[in-house]
């Protein structure tokens, strides 16, 4: 539970059933509600199937839901992700290039099918559909079907000796660059925002995504240490950017981890006001 104070926070970065999480846009916006968190966005991986309910929800419990989205990108032979904030959903090239996604998606894990079923292992893309559910599809998807046939010991085992770049039934994914995804945010009226740098990435990947046209850096985040969340707002100010972050919940564990790692409202505001001069520069 958030201490009551003068102080509204916001969480701006966790997943729903959509993508890899476990819990609703409505469990996710009741829980917010619930802790006293003021405002939340939903980043489910390549899908912004979770706004109008979360929205909704959001009416329902008055927490505000800002749009969001989190976008797979690829650089320098890493995975580089790249958050969206405060732009339309319903934008129809942004609607275009995410049912591309969802359709590679689904080809990949066809692909990565095939060679397992080549190892000799029985697995189809039904029951890999089922296990996703409403999710966009992928590798966990795969990975969790395979455990539950005992085909391997345990996550780590599943995409060391399978699924992972070193693995027998590796395919490599659809690509865009960090440059396109900002492009597509930005066109869409949003601001994009480089999610968890300490993760996968060197230091010169950060400058590199600055180059890029990135707005903001993720500042909060489980993965960060004082001293990187130091650094990185360090970056912001040097470079004119906005702050974000949040706790990356997918809704495992006993308690979520909703509202753990947040910002001041503060920041979201500056990520509006950041996305309406955007949007008048774009006009």
């Amino acid at each position: 539970m958030i201490e009551k104070t003068s102080e509204l926070w916001a969480d701006l970065h966790m997943h729903s059933y959509y993508s890899d999480g476990i819990l609703s846009p409505e469990a996710i916006v009741k829980y917010a509600a619930k802790i006293g968190l003021n405002c939340i966005a939903i980043t489910d991986h390549d899908t912004v199937k979770a706004v109008d309910e979360a929205t909704e929800a959001g009416n329902k419990h008055n927490v505000e839901v800002l749009t969001g989205i989190e976008l797979s990108t690829t650089w320098d032979g890493r995975d580089i992700h790249v958050l969206g904030y405060c732009f339309d959903h319903t934008d129809a090239a942004l609607d275009a290039q995410l049912q591309l996604y969802r359709d590679e998606r689904r080809h990949r894990a066809i692909r990565i099918i095939d060679r397992l079923q080549k190892q000799g292992m029985e697995i189809t893309i039904e029951e890999v559909e089922m296990k996703a559910g409403r999710g966009v599809i992928g590798r966990p998807h795969i990975a969790d079907v395979m455990l539950s046939k005992k085909l391997a010991y345990n996550i780590n085992d599943v995409f060391a000796r399978f699924l992972g770049p070193d693995g027998t039934a590796y395919e490599d994914k659809y690509k865009i660059s960090p440059r396109f995804a900002v492009e597509l945010i930005e066109k869409a009226g949003g601001v994009a925002v480089l999610a968890h740098p300490t993760l996968n990435m060197k230091e010169t990947h950060v400058y590199d995504m600055i180059k890029a046209g990135i707005h903001g850096i993720e500042c909060i985040h489980p993965k960060h240490t004082a001293d990187s969340t130091a650094y990185y707002r360090r970056l912001t100010v040097q470079y004119g950017l906005e702050e974000s972050g949040g706790s990356d919940c997918h809704g495992r564990g006993q308690v979520p981890l909703i509202g753990q790692y947040r910002v001041p409202y503060s920041v979201v505001q500056r990520l509006k006001d950041r996305a309406q001069a955007l949007r008048k520069v774009n006009a």
